[in-house]
This record gives C-alpha cells, structure tokens and sequence, in this order.
C-alpha cells in the first residue's frame, strides 16, 4: 500500500498520486522534478494566482478556506506526462497529503472494434479504481 505524506517531505524523484482541491474527478500521478518558491514557480508558464482563486473558492465551498497567500506558498513541481510539468501548491493538495508509490509494470490493454466512447468509459472505470492510464488511439 502506498504510504501518504505531507507535501513538504516528497523529494526529487519520488513518484506521487494526489488530487487538487477544486478538481474532484481528477487523480494525477507524476514524478516530482522540483520544489520551488511562487517566485520561481510563476516563471514555469502557469497563472498561479488565478488557479489559487479557483482552489480558494472550492475550499471555501467546503468551508476550508484559510489558505496562505499565493506569494508564500511553497509549489510542488511534477511531470504528469504533459508538455509541461503541472506546479501545484501544497494547500491546493486535497487532504494536504500525497501518496509516495511505487512504479510497477506497464501493461498495455488493447480494445479492439470498440468506439473512442466506450474505450473511454473503460480508462475511466480504471481510474475509478486506483489505475493512472491514457488512451492511445490506433487505426
């Protein structure tokens, strides 16, 4: 079983699952490429202060709205497999805490004669449970 810890405590290659706070569908695996600053952080591409609103405003729906400022949060940056890293703060973690993993194999399932649909209904019955995947489609 993978062990769940503070954000803060993951280190530079770790491999970690974890979901964000305004994204309730969404659980992201990815390994951790670095820790930076909002000052270092905001360089990377990504409009930190509005996606802070986003997740203060979903907290608040909660009734868990007392995050720090966006300029002193601490971000964790992670390759999720996109063109670019995905950087997240701490406080944006749902529950505070990410699951260190293990890597295991890499299986490939092939859905043959099927719609995008269906195979997508599939990808998302796998994530229902547990399993990060993506869809490669062949003709």
């Amino acid at each position: 079983m993978a062990a769940s810890t503070a954000p803060s405590s993951v280190k530079v290659g770790d491999h970690i699952k974890f979901s964000i706070a305004d994204d309730s569908v969404n659980v992201y695996t990815g390994t951790v490429v670095g820790v930076a600053s909002f000052q270092v952080a905001k360089s990377m591409g990504t409009d930190l202060a509005a996606r802070h609103e986003q997740v203060r405003a979903a907290l608040t729906a909660q009734d868990k709205s007392d995050i720090s400022s966006v300029v002193d949060q601490q971000f964790l940056i992670v390759d999720i497999g996109d063109i670019r890293p995905l950087v997240i703060a701490f406080e944006w973690i749902t529950g505070g805490a990410v699951e260190v993993i293990e890597l295991g194999a890499t299986y490939t399932i092939k859905l043959v004669n099927t719609s995008k649909e269906k195979a997508q209904e599939a990808l998302n019955i796998l994530r229902a449970n547990g399993i990060s995947c993506k869809l490669n489609v062949l003709y």
